[in-house]
């Protein structure tokens, strides 16, 4: 039975947000502005601490940029990196002490009538960033560097890109509705996936249910351009076929997406400010909350402190086994 839960206030900021990022479970980065600086609203990307409960998260760093303002943002680990979608441009960014600082940046969309960056994200290992946007092609840097690895012309607006968990298989959704399937280590495309050529898929993710099926699935998004009509389509990994029918579980159209660690559950924010999470399984709606008075650009579950659980787990398992070996001797 669908849940509607209440939500709290976390973070105020004095711009407008377009890009945010989890980088523990205790902090983030936001970033935003006004874009050109004669607007007044400055361009800031700032990280974050909410690790004390029941009060507004605490600023440990503001980084600045004069010129434009930073839409998209993607954390990695390795190296503590942010990758973050500034007009035309991809921008690594270091989180050092609590301090975010300039690394590298590269040109990475050249069309010739509105050079924008759509997006960047990283690969699970981090050591690679692909980017895409109006100009339709992907880009792949190695990283820190951002030396380019190859680059793939699809030809036509790209809106988003995900990394399988392997790092073998990049899912890159298109302005035309459809969803190309690239080899991550070549960019050679591999398979085109089309749900609607009417429409426009948003937005893709893999992810792996842990709890059910070993199996990896990729879901997207795709908007009609209507205002209620955006659905969610779900693939298989092995045969890229389609499984079961599209589903519409949001009011108003999507306009983000994120997959818990474990896989379970699909969060969705959508035009109207209202935020619904539903299982990975059936699609079915498991709370949802009015939490904004607009358009949501962002959401994000909290990550969990599962490195030091699982390094536990693993610890255990292995006394266990030294114990039997020792005993069968």
């Amino acid at each position: 039975m669908e849940r509607h839960d209440k939500s709290f206030l976390l973070y105020v900021a004095e711009f407008p947000i377009y890009g945010m990022a989890t980088v523990s479970p205790t902090s983030f980065v936001v970033s935003g502005g006004g874009g050109d600086a004669k607007y007044g609203v400055q361009n800031l990307v700032q990280l974050v601490d909410c690790s004390a409960e029941n009060q507004l998260g605490k600023v440990l760093s503001t980084h600045k940029n004069s010129e434009h303002s930073t839409n998209q943002l993607h954390h990695t680990k390795r190296g503590n990196f942010i990758a973050a979608s500034r007009e035309d441009s991809l921008c690594l960014l270091h989180i050092n002490k609590d301090k975010i600082e300039d690394k590298e940046s590269v040109v990475t969309d050249n069309d010739a009538e509105d050079p924008h960056q759509t997006c960047a994200v990283f690969s699970k290992s981090g050591k690679l960033v692909a980017t895409g946007g109006e100009e339709g092609k992907v880009k792949v840097f190695f990283v820190p560097k951002l030396n380019l690895m190859f680059e793939t012309d699809l030809k036509k607006r790209i809106e988003c890109i995900a990394y399988n968990s392997s790092n073998l298989r990049l899912a890159v959704a298109t302005g035309d509705g459809g969803v190309s399937i690239l080899n991550a280590t070549n960019g050679t495309v591999i398979n085109s996936l089309t749900y609607n050529s009417s429409s426009t898929t948003k937005l893709c993710a893999f992810y792996t249910n842990t709890l059910s099926s070993p199996a990896e699935m990729l879901v997207t998004v795709s908007n009609s351009g209507r205002a209620a009509s955006s659905v969610l389509v779900l693939w298989r990994t092995d045969s890229w076929e389609r499984v079961g029918d599209a589903k519409k579980v949001c009011d108003a159209s999507i306009s983000c997406m994120d997959v818990n660690e474990t896989g379970t559950l699909i969060a969705l924010g959508d035009v109207s400010g209202t935020v619904t999470v539903c299982d990975t399984e059936t699609f079915n709606v498991v709370t949802r909350s009015k939490s904004h008075s607009l358009f949501i650009t962002n959401i994000l579950f909290k990550p969990t402190n599962n490195n030091s659980n699982n390094a536990e787990k693993k610890k255990k398992k292995n006394d266990i086994e030294m114990k039997k070996e020792k005993k069968e001797k």
